[in-house]
């Protein structure tokens, strides 16, 4: 796997990563959703601002995703691009770069780049319309008002059905590492560390298919997961 990203972005300042998008009131209007018996049905049509939808401010279906169309302008998108992701994606591979041979600097730097690419790999994965519930079964996730996804960013969810089950087990492992393992102290059990590299490899995969291909934009990572599964084997 080569990585290609140009090194002269500059690590975006702390404001930038929360464009002044959210404080501007605007009106829109999406159908009104919320549960019930855990199920998602419409109940009619509601007036949005701050892209507020619905009283649990949540959308279960990825058909659904449609609704929050609209919650960024064609600049903010091109910033994002231009930003956020690359800075993003730098975190989610920075272990993988930093393991390419053995490592002789401070062991806590190799410990928070692993546990930065957990987290981050998770977000990507929720962006692109991939979550999994308690039951460790992939779902969509639950799109928070002030959540951008794949559909804001012009991008396209992934369909869960279409994942073969090779990598519903991969995706999964890495979601249950990142929550159990990265996010929350819990109590002791095993994780797919070794399939890690893999599953992030995997994630670009999606991110160039579902944000990159999808709105014409070129993703400048060179990815090959096979290699990385033949060293997993060995």
């Amino acid at each position: 796997m080569s990585v290609a990203f140009s090194r002269n972005v500059q690590t975006p300042a702390r404001s930038r990563h929360f464009p002044e998008m959210y404080k501007e009131h605007r009106a829109y209007t999406f159908p009104y959703y919320q549960t019930k018996n855990s199920s998602t049905y419409i109940s009619g049509k509601c007036i949005a601002r701050q892209n507020w939808i619905g009283t649990d401010n949540r959308i279960r279906d990825l058909g659904d995703l449609a609704a929050t169309m609209g919650k960024l302008t064609a600049s903010q998108i091109d910033e994002y691009f231009a930003i956020h992701l690359p800075y993003r994606t730098r975190i989610l591979l920075a272990h993988y770069r930093m393991t390419r041979r053995p490592w002789i600097g401070d062991l806590g730097q190799l410990e928070a780049a692993f546990e930065a690419s957990l987290i981050t790999g998770r977000m990507y994965l929720n962006i692109l319309g991939i979550s999994k519930n308690r039951r460790d079964a992939l779902v969509p996730p639950r799109i928070e008002k002030d959540d951008v996804s794949a559909v804001d960013l012009g991008g396209t969810p992934v369909d869960l059905r279409t994942l073969s089950p090779a990598d519903v087990s991969l995706f999964t492992g890495f979601l249950k590492m990142a929550d159990k393992g990265a996010a929350h102290l819990t109590m002791p059990m095993q994780h797919p560390v070794e399939y890690t590299h893999i599953a992030i490899v995997g994630i670009c995969e999606l991110v160039k298919a579902q944000l990159y291909d999808a709105t014409g934009r070129t993703f400048e990572v060179t990815i090959n997961r096979m290699a990385l599964e033949d060293a997993a084997t060995l």
